[in-house]
């Protein structure tokens, strides 16, 4: 009896022990889904503030984006059409009048380089990155897609606010020194939408020479298109970071945004923009016989014009890297789906041809070309990559050609870029 009295209490104990094992499980359980709810909800809260300071960022940064974009077109319109105007200088645009100016173009000087003095920082809140990395939940983030992309984006912050600080002194500095320069007039210079152009024209004339020839002016009117390449990557991070923390995404099963890195290999999407050329293109123009003349290319106020004799063929071609397309620099465009171009003919009606070629194409004009009739106003085409059969996309030196046969043709070119 005392045998079977002692087994019974002890099974009682082994259940009494199991059933508080059982309950402190139970507990523990709840207590780690009280704590992983309340991780995520404080993790949530860094993240929204986050989004909060990325919002505020990006309205500065598109701002700025703007700004700079607007500025390249002015600075590379003074560069190459009004500076080798008033100084006779070389330039790459063989339409130019030597030595005709006017108001307009004194006018439109001095309101650029007022422009580019007015300095713009990029000022990024980072209280809520901050926060977050204090908190130690930063880590909890590691190997997701949103840890990765919190990672690049203020690491581009941190990059792009350098680079803005160097470039702004840079500027103020020249700013100082063409201030040393005393030049007679120049309080005029800087007026020049408010006096009598007819009474100041012996002033204006040797004057804007001058300004044109000062040290300070030509470091002002260089602009950098690499920042603006940061900026475009930083608002692509910026607009993903913001959509994954609105879905509540905190996983890896999104696509990573795709970013220009000038190292790898790829081709930047943009050769021409409003005027301009990016830091990554070159473009030079090709006859059947010697140019004839008031023929070629010639930069207008954010346009190129060009204008194709009438002869077997002519070409004007955009290829990769700067200076002598003999190096036959390629770039991968694999990547991309359409070439975009913006363009207008000087009457409407003007045909052309659209060709891109790689490093394996003869330079006989046996490539693909794509013909488009123009408008004579600004239209934009979308053409597929798949049109120019047989070209590797893998190996381009030439990522855009515009050819003309036969006819003489004027046309504008505003924009070229290639889209995923």
């Amino acid at each position: 009896m005392k045998q079977n009295k002692l087994g019974r209490y002890i099974l009682y104990a082994a259940g009494e022990i199991i059933l508080v094992v059982i309950g402190i499980l139970i507990a523990l359980q709840i207590n780690n889904a009280n704590l992983k709810k309340i991780e995520k909800s404080a993790l949530e809260g860094y993240l929204q503030s986050i989004s909060r300071n990325i919002e505020s960022d990006l309205k500065n940064a598109n701002n700025i984006y703007s700004k700079r974009k607007e500025l390249l077109s002015k600075t590379s319109y003074i560069n190459g059409n009004i500076t080798a105007r008033v100084l006779n200088s070389f330039s790459l645009t063989t339409n130019i009048k030597k030595g005709d100016y006017s108001k307009d173009d004194i006018v439109f000087t001095s309101e650029t380089l007022k422009d580019i003095w007015d300095l713009n920082y990029i000022n990024a809140n980072t209280s809520g990155f901050e926060s977050l990395k204090n908190s130690g939940y930063l880590s909890k983030l590691q190997g997701k897609e949103i840890g990765y992309l919190l990672s690049e984006y203020y690491n581009l912050i941190n990059k792009i606010s350098l680079d803005e600080t160097n470039y702004n002194d840079r500027v103020q500095n020249a700013r100082l020194e063409y201030a040393k320069s005393k030049l007679e007039g120049n309080m005029i210079f800087f007026q020049s939408d408010f006096v009598d152009w007819s009474g100041k024209t012996e002033t204006f004339r040797p004057l804007m020479a001058e300004v044109l020839s000062d040290t300070g002016i030509g470091i002002s009117l260089y602009l950098s298109y690499d920042l603006l390449v940061d900026y475009s990557n930083l608002i692509s991070l910026g607009e993903q970071l913001m959509n994954l923390i609105a879905e509540g995404s905190n996983n890896d099963d999104q696509s990573r945004t795709i970013l220009f890195d000038k190292f790898d290999g790829t081709g930047h999407p943009k050769l021409f923009m409003d005027g301009f050329l990016t830091s990554y293109y070159s473009y030079l123009e090709a006859y059947a016989y010697p140019i004839p003349n008031n023929s070629g290319s010639s930069l207008s106020y954010k346009e190129l014009k060009m204008e194709f004799p009438a002869m077997p063929w002519s070409v004007l071609y955009f290829y990769v890297g700067e200076g002598s397309i003999e190096g036959l620099e390629t770039k991968d465009y694999s990547s991309y789906s359409t070439l975009r171009v913006e363009l207008k003919g000087a009457n409407g009606g003007e045909k052309i041809q659209i060709s891109i070629k790689d490093e394996t194409n003869p330079t006989d004009g046996s490539e693909a070309k794509v013909p488009l009739t123009l408008s004579n106003t600004w239209q934009v085409y979308d053409i597929p990559l798949s049109k120019f059969e047989g070209t590797n996309l893998k190996k381009l030196f030439m990522p855009a050609a515009f050819i003309v046969e036969n006819e003489a043709t004027t046309i504008s070119i505003k924009n070229i870029e290639y889209l995923r």
